[in-house]
């Protein structure tokens, strides 16, 4: 199977993933928010931020250390040593999550008071459990990832989506914010029973065989990755910590309702276990023409979405939550515009994959703090509002120093001229959301989006932002035939 063929079904693999979790995850969110209200839901969200922050602490590097190491010893033909570098990783895991399970439940009442928030005591105390299964079931994706079988990846995921909506329906006539954690932890307890039954059935040579010493580079990996982990994850997660802290918790629940939705269309986007893998394996003019080619889709995909978030913010936020949340409509359409350098996570990805997590460190080390700062300020002064600004200035830092790191160490440029063709595109597409009328329902709504997509489309072919040989690659690689 040539390169790009084999790329492409790892991509459709790990997109079907990524849908399936994604629209699930958000429909998941959007369940619990009108099901629980704006106040319940807020405790609801708080305590996951606290806990998907506190799985990338006890993460420590290590999912994406075993996604990069097993996909390299495939490519060098050491297969047999996986085994041993499996579970050595797993060990670290282990211990790595129990003690982050023990101060959690430690912690939880002293944490609720941090929060002002009694009820948030239960809730804090199930995030312990779900620590221990994420954990579990990350580690193992992390290998099928790096074994590029991302058919058992979207298993997994099926398996997470399936368990935790029928443990949310069942609680329906008494579900809390402790039931809807409650379910999460037994999804991601049932993806890892899927994937173990699988490295069980298919691959148990190798978690129980080879012989080999562990490079001393592995942990050292870990620990510098870790930064760039944690970095992700407190992107994703410290504005909702820190308005919880700095605010009422139900705003917590309403900034929330606009990220989630970012935040997914943007990871829908941007196929970081898909690249990481990948870029490993890469030397040379291999590497620098993939990184073109993703570099271009993904722009040429990414920015009309942007274009569509700032201008239905207010619509978008009403229709998917109720007019309860409409304060997030002005978050949302900030954030929409920091999803131009989310779809570009893959930057810190690829300086990863080639052997530079130090340098991936101090660029998500430096931004964090640029972030928790702007946050603190900004929240006090604007409110929910604010945060999203602390996103957008840290998540633009990040990418525009990782660009001149590619460049200065393996010399990957982005195509500016692609960049400037998409976004010129999509200033002609908001011209022409503006000249239509105002959508009164969500029919009229969907027209007038389509008439700003076909604007786009219309001229980024005429620019050549995306030509007919783009169109030809794509639909080959996938095996489509015209």
């Amino acid at each position: 199977m040539s390169l790009a063929r084999r790329t492409a079904k790892n991509v459709i693999y790990r997109t079907l993933a990524q849908i399936v979790g994604n629209t699930s995850g958000l429909l998941f969110s959007i369940y619990l928010a009108r099901v629980l209200g704006v106040d319940e839901f807020g405790i609801y969200t708080l305590a996951m931020s606290v806990g998907m922050i506190a799985i990338s602490v006890s993460n420590l590097g290590i999912d994406a250390t075993i996604s990069r190491y097993t996909s390299y010893l495939i490519s060098k033909k050491e297969s047999y040593k996986i085994g041993v570098y499996l579970r050595y990783l797993l060990k670290m895991k282990l211990v790595m999550a129990g003690v982050t399970f023990a101060i959690i439940l430690m912690l939880s009442e002293h944490l609720a008071l941090f929060f002002r928030n009694d009820a948030l005591k239960l809730p804090f105390i199930l995030v312990g459990f779900l620590v221990i299964t994420t954990s579990l079931s990350r580690s193992l994706n992390s290998f099928f990832s790096g074994l590029q079988r991302f058919e058992f990846v979207f298993l997994r995921q099926a398996s997470y989506e399936v368990s935790r909506w029928a443990i949310v329906f069942a609680l329906a006539g008494s579900l809390s914010a402790a039931g809807g954690i409650f379910a999460n932890t037994a999804g991601r307890l049932a993806g890892f029973m899927t994937l173990f039954a699988v490295l069980l059935s298919r691959y148990r040579s190798y978690f129980y065989k080879g012989e080999a010493e562990v490079e001393k580079e592995v942990a050292s990996y870990a620990k510098k990755i870790s930064v760039s982990q944690l970095g992700q994850r407190i992107y994703t997660y410290i504005d909702a910590v820190m308005i919880g802290a700095l605010l009422a918790t139900s705003y917590v629940g309403i900034y929330r309702a606009a990220a989630n939705i970012v935040f997914v269309a943007a990871s829908m986007l941007a196929l970081n276990e898909v690249f990481l893998p990948l870029f490993a394996q890469l030397e040379g003019k291999d590497i620098e023409n993939a990184f073109k080619r993703i570099t271009k889709y993904i722009t040429a995909f990414s920015f009309p979405v942007v274009v569509a978030g700032v201008f239905f913010s207010d619509k978008i936020v009403v229709v998917l939550y109720s007019s309860d949340y409409l304060p997030a409509s002005t978050p949302f359409a900030i954030l929409s515009i920091a999803m131009v350098f989310m779809v570009y996570n893959y930057f810190t990805a690829i300086l990863n994959a080639k052997g530079y997590p130090d340098i991936t460190a101090k660029i998500v080390m430096t931004s964090i703090l640029i972030n928790v700062l702007l946050n603190y300020f900004l929240i006090i002064e604007a409110g929910i509002a604010g945060a999203a600004l602390a996103t957008l200035i840290s998540r633009g830092y990040t990418v525009l120093i990782s660009a001149r790191y590619l460049s200065s160490k393996l010399n990957l440029r982005p195509d500016i001229p692609t960049i400037v063709k998409a976004g010129v595109s999509s200033f002609v597409m908001y011209l022409v959301l503006l000249a239509l009328p105002e959508p009164g329902t969500i029919l009229e709504g969907v027209a007038v989006l389509s008439a700003g997509f076909i604007a786009y489309l219309a001229t980024i072919m005429l620019t050549k932002g995306i030509r007919k040989e783009d169109i030809e690659y794509v639909l080959s690689v996938t095996g489509i035939r015209v």
